[in-house]
């Protein structure tokens, strides 16, 4: 069989593993909030993403988070925010948000002798068919807890 072959099937198969890895049990939590006319500090009051002191307004958007990574974590999963969208529209005073969570991917690399965990967070691969194989993998990843709490 042909090495050139082989070769790209296994890093589709390397990809197509990690990429699975990556969106399993992802649940997405939204929410939304529009500032009334009335309110006291209209434009504080449009950014108040979870809750102000003056008037306790805002959009619980870190307790709901909280909740959904709770509740993932009471499923026995090690849970990890993936995407916080925020979409706020200065006219009609009006907040909508979106945030995935799943699954934390702890990996661990190797840099200079130490052995980092980290999460992935994004994986691309670049496969071109020519006389010669040229083979691209790129991995995205910060920091796991696990490493932060290390470094304090």
């Amino acid at each position: 069989m042909n090495k050139n072959i082989i070769t790209i099937a296994a890093l589709i198969l390397i990809g197509t593993v990690l990429k699975k890895l990556l969106s399993k049990k992802n649940k997405i939590i939204k929410g939304s909030y529009q500032v009334p006319i009335n309110i006291t500090n209209r434009l504080d009051a449009l950014h108040s993403f979870e809750s102000r002191k003056l008037d306790g307004f805002g959009g619980r958007m870190s307790t709901k988070i909280n909740n959904a990574l709770r509740e993932l974590y009471s499923e026995g999963i090690n849970p990890d925010i993936k995407k916080i969208e925020i979409k706020i529209d200065p006219i009609l005073f009006k907040v909508d948000w979106l945030a995935e969570i799943g699954e934390s991917v702890d990996v661990k690399i190797i840099k200079g002798g130490e052995v980092i965990p980290v999460n992935v967070t994004n994986i691309t691969s670049t496969i071109e068919d020519s006389e010669r194989v040229i083979t691209q993998i790129s991995v995205k990843y910060h920091l796991s807890n696990k490493r932060i709490n290390q470094l304090g």
